[in-house]
């Protein structure tokens, strides 16, 4: 079980949640970042945030996620969250 609503079928919500992701990459390529959709489990969109400095990777990976993760359930209810893994 991936954690999802039983109403919605897993592999679409991945599917639409794999498109939001990438509607939202060309907004942060001019600022050095990107991202990469690596997956949905129990319900939570699990991203890599690419391109951050280290030294300011916390604060700009917090303020990234809550973008992100606003953009994406506003485009898939069905998502819960976003975890996030800045490298």
């Amino acid at each position: 079980m991936n954690g999802l609503p039983t109403s919605a079928p897993a592999n679409d919500v991945i599917e639409r949640a794999r498109d939001a992701i990438e509607s939202y990459r060309p907004f942060i390529r001019p600022d050095g970042c990107d991202l990469e959709f690596l997956g949905v489990k129990d319900g939570m969109a699990r991203i890599r945030i690419l391109g951050l400095e280290s030294g300011c990777c916390l604060q700009a990976e917090v303020t990234l996620q809550r973008m992100v993760e606003r953009h994406l359930r506003a485009a898939v209810p069905e998502i819960r969250g976003v975890v996030s893994i800045c490298e």
